[in-house]
Formats: C-alpha cells, sequence, structure tokens
C-alpha cells in the first residue's frame, strides 16, 4: 500500500530528520503499518482502502446503493452469491453501528435522568430529544447544512431557530460583559477583587480572590483558628492521609521538604537532598551542601570541646502512630539544653510559618522532651534578608551558577557567625528554670532587629538579637 503524494511528501521530511537525529537505526515501518490500519475498509474481511471519507470501500459502498434503491433492503432478490455476501455484510455493519448509537443514546439519557438534565432540545419550542452530548436535536444542529442543500420551508424554520437562540445567547454574553465579574460565593464585585482569566465570559475567575484561596487553596482538615494550612504544601495530608501535595518532594512518602524555583526545575519533583541521595554524581549533588561544610568548620574550630553531632537522627511519630525519622543539621546536647542547630540558605522562606512546617519541629521535641531538658532550635541564615529597620543585607557566599560556594563578603560573614558565638554561648549558660521548655530564635531572617549589633560590626555587616520564643502548654 502506497500513501497519497503529499502524505509521503511529510513522512520522507520527518524521516529524514529522524534519521540526522538518531541515525540509520530509525525505521518509520511500524508507523506505516500504524496509518494502514486507519485507512482499511471498515468491514474486517476487506483489504481494501476506504472511499473517500467513508468507513467502507467503494466495492461494498456500490453493492450496498444498488441493491438499497432496488430492493428496498431485502437482500432474498440478490441472486449473485458475491453480490449479496457484500451486501449482508454492509447491512451487519450498519446495523452494529446503529445498535452502537442506540446503546450510546441509552447510557446518555440515563445519566442526565441522573443529573436531573432535560433529555429534550435546547431549544423551548422544539419538542424533539437532544442528541448524545449535544444541546440541540439533530434537526437544529444540521439546521444550515439541510437547508444548503433543501431550502423548504421546514429546513428555514430550524435554521431561523437556531440563529435566533444563537444570537440570544450573544447577547447575554454582552450584557454579562458589561456587567463585570461577580463572585458566585460572596457575591462580591469589581474586577481589582478578581484574577484574569481568559477562558471565563468576563475575562475574570468566577470567584474573588479570597473565595477562591479558601475554597481550593486551603486545606480545611488541617487548618487551625489564625493559622494557614495550604493544601499546596500540608505535611498532614502527605504523612497521615496519604496525599501529596504539590508543593513537597516528590521522591518518598517520608520526606517533607518544600520544592519551589528555581530548585524546582533543577532538582524535578524532589528537594535537594533528596536528589543529592539519588544521583550523587550529579554536579549540584556535590555542592549542595558546600555552605553547611563551611558552617560547619566554624562550629567545629570554634567549639572544639565540646561535642557537635551533624545530620543527628531523631526518631519521632507522626500522628498517625507510625515511626519516623528526622535529621538534624547539627546537634548539641548539654546539661540543661538540647540544642539543634539549622542552617537554612536563603531563609527556608517558603511556607516554613505555617503549622504544617512547625509539625517537624513539634516531633524533634516531643522525640527528645523524655530527656527531661528544655529545647532551643537556632535557625542561621546565611543569605540575603531584609532588617526590621528596611535594610538589605547581600548574602556572604559567592553565587556564581556551577561554581564553588565561597565566601564573598568576609566582613558579613565574620559579623554573622561572631553575633551567632554570642547568642549561643547565652543559651548554653542560660538558667533553665527562666526559660520555656520550647524555644526558638531566628537569626538573619527578614524582619531582623539590627539595633543591637555592636559598633564595630561596621555598616556591611548585619545582624541581631531577633529570637522568637514560642510558647507551648
Amino acid at each position: 500500500m502506497k500513501f497519497p503524494k503529499h502524505v509521503r511528501k511529510v513522512a520522507e521530511k520527518y524521516q529524514k530528520c529522524a534519521i540526522e537525529l538518531y541515525g540509520q537505526r530509525f525505521d518509520f515501518t511500524e508507523f506505516y503499518r500504524f496509518s494502514a490500519k486507519f485507512r482499511k475498509c471498515a468491514i474486517l474481511t476487506c483489504n481494501n482502502e476506504k472511499y473517500k471519507r467513508d468507513a467502507l470501500c467503494r466495492r461494498h459502498l456500490q453493492i450496498y446503493r444498488k441493491y438499497k434503491r432496488r430492493y428496498k433492503n431485502n437482500p432474498i432478490n440478490i441472486t449473485d452469491p458475491m453480490e449479496k455476501k457484500l451486501f449482508d455484510e454492509v447491512q451487519a455493519h450498519y446495523d452494529s453501528d446503529k445498535a452502537i448509537k442506540a446503546q450510546n443514546q441509552a447510557e446518555a439519557e440515563k445519566k442526565d435522568a441522573e443529573n436531573g438534565k432535560s433529555n429534550e432540545c435546547i431549544i423551548k419550542t422544539c419538542n424533539k430529544k437532544r442528541q448524545p452530548s449535544r444541546n440541540f436535536c439533530a434537526a437544529h444542529e444540521n439546521a444550515a447544512y439541510n437547508y444548503y442543500n433543501h431550502d423548504s420551508e421546514k429546513n428555514k424554520k430550524f435554521l431561523d431557530e437556531y440563529r435566533a437562540y444563537l444570537h440570544q445567547k450573544e447577547e447575554k454574553k454582552e450584557a454579562l460583559r458589561a456587567a463585570g465579574p461577580t463572585c458566585r460565593e460572596c457575591g462580591v464585585t469589581g474586577e481589582k477583587n478578581f484574577s484574569p482569566d481568559s477562558r471565563t465570559i468576563t475575562g475574570f475567575q468566577r470567584f474573588c480572590n479570597l473565595c477562591r484561596v479558601a475554597k481550593f487553596e486551603i486545606c480545611h482538615k488541617h487548618n487551625e483558628p489564625g493559622k494557614t494550612c495550604y493544601k499546596q504544601s500540608c505535611i498532614f495530608c502527605k504523612l497521615n492521609d496519604g496525599k501529596q501535595p504539590s508543593k513537597l518532594c516528590h521522591d518518598n512518602e517520608y520526606c517533607i521538604t518544600t520544592i519551589t524555583r528555581p530548585s524546582h526545575a533543577i532538582f524535578g519533583l524532589s528537594c535537594q537532598k533528596c536528589f543529592a541521595r539519588k544521583n550523587p554524581d550529579n554536579e549540584y549533588s556535590k555542592r549542595h551542601k558546600e555552605k553547611e561544610d563551611i558552617f560547619g568548620e566554624f562550629l567545629k574550630s570554634t567549639y572544639s570541646n565540646i561535642k557537635i553531632e551533624r545530620n543527628f537522627c531523631v526518631h519521632v511519630t507522626i500522628p498517625s502512630g507510625e515511626k519516623r525519622h528526622r535529621y538534624l543539621d547539627f546537634y548539641i546536647k548539654t546539661k540543661n539544653f538540647n540544642i539543634n542547630i539549622e542552617f537554612d540558605e536563603f531563609q527556608h522562606q517558603f511556607g516554613y510559618d505555617t503549622p504544617c512546617h512547625q509539625m517537624r519541629s513539634d516531633l524533634i521535641f516531643e522525640a527528645l522532651e523524655s530527656s527531661g531538658k528544655k529545647y532551643v532550635l537556632l535557625r542561621f541564615n546565611p543569605d540575603a534578608f531584609t532588617a526590621k529597620n528596611g535594610d538589605r543585607f547581600r548574602t556572604c557566599f559567592a553565587q556564581k551558577p556551577g561554581a564553588k560556594s565561597s565566601i564573598s563578603d568576609k566582613a558579613q560573614w565574620d559579623m554573622r557567625t561572631s553575633y551567632f558565638k554570642s547568642r549561643l554561648d547565652e543559651w548554653m549558660q542560660a538558667d533553665p528554670e527562666n526559660l520555656d521548655i520550647f524555644n526558638v530564635e531566628y537569626l538573619f531572617y527578614d524582619g531582623f532587629d539590627t539595633s543591637m549589633l555592636q559598633e564595630e560590626a561596621g555598616s556591611s555587616s548585619g545582624g541581631s538579637r531577633s529570637g522568637r520564643k514560642r510558647k507551648r502548654n
């Protein structure tokens, strides 16, 4: 079998491109075989090609049309056995098509009845049944085609009714566009309250921004008064309900790290740590902890007489009762405190104030609570932040893509590490009787108060005591 000339040219063009990309091993034989199936006559015992856009070949169509007019579908009067066989095959094909259409019609009517939808044509003056998955009956659906082929009064009436309905529908759309968007939930109006959406009639979304977030983006099952939990990053949904929020790591069912752009584009649907674990030879995997390594060297040299454990494993129990493990960046165990130091690059700024992400710290605290010691969590940000007074501070590290991380602002790094050391020393020497059992302090995050910094740190440095304590009942 040969393709038409224009089809062969297209196939040859794509075949040439495929050979250039993949070499001579690329073959279009399977493509030809696949396409040939759709060009055959619909009757399985026939190997002829279809006639134009019909489902049957020319031979079957000629025999059927010949005896359909002469004997009105009565094959008894056909004397030639071959022609009788062809006629029976065509008749069986059309009977099968009618049975399938009738079955589809019955299923559509049953579905409409269950949904309370009318089975009649949408035009009120018409009492005919509408077609399956359509709003119009066959007469109104094909009114233009029927009137073009036979301009009778009946066909003209169907066409006028069809055009009048479309005109009335367009007038309603124009009225909706003129009135502007209206929220289906709360009824608020005004374009400033809606997000654009080219798929709707008004050009704006059907729900206002507040209702859309409350209806579709908030996780109402795990939301708390005064705190917002979003479906896209709900840890409870992932760990308890087995769902996969779109902004949490997809690598496994246990990782609760948020994936964000541009890291999302680099590491796919995995977080940076899971990507590095699965692809240890990748360039990003070798360098994803270079900043943390530099901070670890600082802690090791500064507190050489204190045991500081890195990637300390804590076995926690999630709300469903299952056992999991969480890793601490740095862990110090003293006589009165369990000190957890987290090296938060770029402030871990996506979603760390939500109850879902705070659950990680809660689980770690509950696992260490049996020791009877106070829990201290210090979060250190080495990257850019905006101070409370509006001053902006750049990152301490060079950010050249593909290059090894290195300290680019030595004065900034010395100031931050010096202040961190003073805060850590103060926590380790503090009186546990005057502290809460759970204490959190954020260093060099947005909103950090720089007024208490030492004057000798200079204007190029940033940092201050902006510790935030969270009480536990």
